[in-house]
């Protein structure tokens, strides 16, 4: 199992943390453009993903959107509450599991790969409670990716860091 936590990209700043309008952000041309390189340096590294969980915020969803545009045979995003504002690493786990549940209980023959696309500091917090069993302070720049593998589909025992991509460090890939 593979998880890419996606922190979403720039957004407007009217409404920022009003309730009622945070909710409604959009994101900025800006932001667009730093997650279609961020989508594209992702498709050079053929991470493809199984499936896209997004937040249930309009920022959330635009940039998920944005990256299903830009990666081959990338699924549609799904909304999920397990990645909105205040959600925890363990909201993220069992919907992720309930989601890649094979039927019958037969093993996948293909690793899924599972881009969460969230908000700080609750996607970093997700980060540190995977990899060291508690929440911690992890930044996630906008528009920046953390990767994390387990062994098992289960995502039991340690993950392990196999990626992490600030937009700088996206842009920097597709020049080479």
């Amino acid at each position: 199992m593979r998880i890419l936590f996606i922190r979403h990209a720039e957004a407007e700043e009217a409404g920022h943390g009003l309730p009622g309008l945070d909710e409604k952000r959009k994101l900025t041309k800006a932001g667009r453009k730093q997650m279609r390189e961020m989508a594209d340096a992702l498709e050079h590294l053929r991470l493809r993903p199984t499936m896209i969980l997004t937040s249930p915020l309009t920022r959330g969803k635009e940039t998920a959107e944005v990256l299903c545009s830009r990666i081959r045979r990338a699924p549609e995003p799904v909304k999920t509450p397990a990645l909105a504002p205040e959600a925890r690493w363990h909201e993220l786990r069992g919907d992720i599991l309930r989601r890649t549940a094979p039927p019958g209980g037969r093993r996948k023959k293909r690793e899924s790969v599972v881009f969460a696309v969230g908000h700080q500091p609750h996607l970093g917090e997700m980060v540190a409670e995977a990899l060291a069993g508690r929440p911690g302070p992890v930044e996630i720049k906008k528009g920046g990716v953390v990767g994390l593998a387990w062994r098992d589909e289960d995502m039991t025992g340690g993950a392990e860091i196999f990626l992490a991509l600030s937009p700088d460090m996206a842009r920097a890939l597709l020049r080479a």
